[in-house]
């Protein structure tokens, strides 16, 4: 009996050492949700301005990474929201409308589309219309036109309602390993962008406006009577003058 009273006793005060242990903890909660949070090697208190305060001599803070179109699907983004973007290389944010470069003197422009049917005239493209002021553009653009006739070529077609000055486009042949060309004579001032595959083409360049206005992208095909589905394709325009 003395032994089986020892054993009652001794699971009695681990119980009693748990429900303390439990009412101590319980009792920090307010003052550890109330208290601004310090990282440091040495121990330093954080600031009362901060919550959170992290403190590094060695170290740094690495926030998510991802692509253009990885930042450009994040579903309804929080503002101030950040990233780096490896496509661009820099620190990207939210505004509350359009992300901005954090590195950029001007605004940011993200646009995809899909599922577009093509016909012989040309479409404006869902979303790839830009009100932009004077300055110097950068373009960026993943396109991927999917014809219904290995006959047919795909065209990008740029309208511009104000002035345009430099335009300096290029079609990556080697980024995906497809071939593409330009036709800048057609008569009506605009810029055409052929392609003559069905797989991705990686569109880079500049393009300078001396005047305020409107630049519109579309496509159309270019010959035969079929049309051509337009998927997945991606664009941004970042104002870096």
């Amino acid at each position: 009996m003395e032994i089986k009273c020892y054993v009652v006793e001794m699971n009695a005060m681990k119980l009693l050492y748990k429900a303390i242990l439990f009412i101590f903890l319980v009792s920090l909660l307010p003052e550890v949700f109330a208290q601004n949070i310090g990282i440091s090697s040495t121990g330093a208190a954080p600031d009362s301005s901060a919550v959170l305060d992290i403190v590094s001599t060695d170290k740094g803070v690495l926030i998510p990474r991802m692509t253009t179109t990885q930042r450009a699907a994040i579903s309804s983004p929080a503002t101030g929201l950040m990233v780096y973007d490896t496509t661009t290389d820099s620190f990207w944010y939210y505004n509350g409308s359009n992300w901005a470069n954090v590195g950029s003197s001007g605004n940011y422009y993200s646009r995809t589309t899909s599922n577009l049917f093509m016909t012989l005239s040309y479409q404006n493209i869902p979303g790839w219309t830009f009100a932009l002021d004077s300055g110097v553009y950068k373009v960026r653009a993943y396109i991927k036109a999917q014809e219904t006739s290995a006959a047919n070529d795909a065209d990008l077609d740029l309208v511009y309602t104000g002035t345009l000055g430099t335009v300096s486009l290029f079609i990556d042949s080697e980024y995906y390993q497809q071939s593409g060309s330009f036709d800048t004579d057609n008569g009506n001032g605009d810029i055409l962008i052929t392609t003559s595959s069905s797989n991705t083409e990686h569109v880079e360049g500049y393009i300078e406006t001396t005047s305020a206005g409107t630049l519109t992208f579309r496509f159309k095909n270019s010959s035969g009577a079929g049309g051509t589905l337009f998927i997945g394709s991606t664009i941004s325009l970042i104002k870096v003058n």
